[in-house]
């Protein structure tokens, strides 16, 4: 075996190798691309949405510009897209309000309290759903 087939199999990897990239990459993860060696790779900085694993440990990745390229591993990098956290509203009649900032959310809140006819508000100050916080507005 010459040394070039050698490195190859070093590239390839094991079963929990594989393993371990599906439990950081599950389907729906976002990822967005630092580099490619691809010639018709995405540009770098493109984000995209992880739909699988394959069996030689590429990220397979709907690009957000329609491309799909997989990620191959051990040559191409991206990096996880954390995503923003937000602040929820839940009112009485199930409709659902999100804000970026605490302040934003709570402001949104004192607004209705003082000038609309709010019975009742729920606000998630967290991801947690036992994380509530209930207003109520006293007649």
């Amino acid at each position: 075996m010459n040394k070039e087939a050698k490195e190859d199999i070093k590239m390839i990897p094991n079963r929990e190798t594989i393993e371990r990239l599906k439990e950081n990459y599950p389907e729906g993860t976002r990822v967005e691309l630092i580099s490619m060696s691809d010639p018709y790779a995405p540009p770098k900085g493109t984000q995209g949405t992880v739909i699988g694993i394959d069996d030689i440990g590429s990220l397979l990745v709907q690009w957000d510009n329609g491309s799909s390229l997989n990620v191959l591993y051990g040559e191409d990098m991206v990096r996880i897209i954390k995503p923003k956290k937000t602040f929820k509203l839940v009112f009485q009649n199930g409709n659902v309000e999100k804000f970026e900032t605490y302040n934003d959310a709570w402001q949104y809140i004192s607004d209705m309290v003082l000038n609309h006819d709010l019975v009742w508000v729920d606000f998630y100050p967290s991801e947690n759903n036992w994380d509530r916080i209930r207003v109520r507005k006293e007649f």
